[in-house]
């Protein structure tokens, strides 16, 4: 569940936390829902590809390994 920034900033906002060093890792904010029928999904890039990465996984420790490996893809 989330809510745009300006809408609400604490549920649209997020920090991601390395859990092996406990150092943030990231942060963002929410501008807007994307609406994969209207096709906007392609245009999301590596935000997108993170989340899709995280949302496949089976569980929480998949989806860390699944976002560090996307991360690694992206950076490299």
């Amino acid at each position: 569940m989330f809510d745009s920034y300006r809408t609400n900033r604490t549920t649209g906002s997020f920090i991601l936390i390395d859990p092996a060093t406990n150092f943030t890792a990231g942060a963002g904010m929410i501008v807007r829902r994307v609406n994969e029928r209207r096709g906007d999904a392609q245009t999301v890039g590596a935000a997108g590809r993170l989340a899709k990465a995280a949302r496949m996984a089976g569980s929480e420790a998949e989806a860390v390994d699944a976002v560090r490996r996307v991360l690694e893809e992206i950076l490299t």
